[in-house]
């Protein structure tokens, strides 16, 4: 079991104080139309839900529009190598706690390990925050909807687009054949901005940042998935071999993306040359 190791600081520890948090997020999203989605699969963001909240809560309502209450979904998520301890695609075969309770692992995820370049590493998986921060919206509006969930967590640390191509047809290829209802989700955030970043191109924070992850969403949208790898080194954007990803598994698919909601922490802290980060929420349809 991998315990929660972000809760009290990505989001809240207390059960309650969490649950009125995601409610103030999503239901705003919600409430807008009752109407069913095609939703497939996400980008969110994984920051302190302060800051990204508003991208996550949208990213999350259009995906809840999507599911059918009672039937059982497997959501393959795919998060950024943070700690640098994933090589290529890493998985864990370990269920994941948050307060909300227990996210199990779906058994597909051994038959991914043995068929594909996935390796076991729990290590990567550890200390991680990019996948457990995706969890609780997860898991709330999975709840809600008395649905019957599990995941396949898996860190994505490839950039070379064969291989990521490669992976996306294995992936494809395993749900098509044991007849897995998935979901996906790619945990990113958008370009970091500033000084704490070492990366600070120009003082005018604002319209700087909104040019880059603008051009990096527009690689997105049109699925350029080489551009995007090309463009997204010159930015400091954390969960680009995660973004690839999803893009040639909704490809394969025949899935295309929208984007849903851009905003930055700026939003919310002020645009300020010491730190600000992007978020985009974008689903696929």
């Amino acid at each position: 079991m991998r315990k929660a190791q972000f809760a009290g600081q990505f989001y809240p520890s207390n059960k309650e104080e969490l649950t009125k948090l995601i409610e103030y997020y999503l239901n705003k999203y919600l409430n807008d139309s009752k109407e069913r989605s095609s939703c497939y699969g996400i980008i969110s963001p994984h920051a302190g839900y302060t800051y990204c909240g508003n991208a996550v809560g949208k990213a999350y309502a259009e995906l809840t529009k999507s599911l059918e209450k009672g039937k059982k979904y497997c959501f393959f998520i795919f998060g950024t190598n943070h700690t640098g301890l994933a090589y290529g695609y890493a998985l864990t075969l370990q269920d994941f706690e948050t307060p909300l309770g227990v996210m199990k692992i779906n058994s597909i995820a051994m038959a991914l390990a043995k068929f594909s370049e996935c390796e076991l590493n729990d290590n990567a998986h550890r200390f991680e925050h990019s996948i457990e921060v995706q969890l609780p919206f997860l898991q709330y509006i999975t709840q809600k909807s008395n649905i019957e969930a599990t995941i396949v967590p898996i860190i994505a640390a490839c950039h070379k687009i064969d291989s990521i191509k490669q992976f996306a047809q294995k992936i494809v290829k395993l749900i098509e054949t044991y007849k897995i209802n998935a979901r996906f989700i790619a945990s990113s955030d958008f370009t970091h901005y500033g000084i704490a970043y070492n990366f600070l191109p120009s003082k005018d924070v604002k319209e700087k940042i909104h040019t880059i992850d603008k051009k990096a969403i527009e690689y997105i949208i049109n699925m350029q998935t080489e551009k995007f790898l090309s463009f997204s080194k010159t930015t400091t954007i954390c969960g680009t071999s995660a973004i690839a990803t999803i893009m040639e598994i909704a490809r394969l698919l025949n899935k295309k993306p929208k984007l849903l909601v851009y905003t930055t922490s700026g939003e919310v802290a002020g645009y300020n040359i010491n730190a600000v980060v992007g978020y985009a929420a974008i689903g696929f349809y």
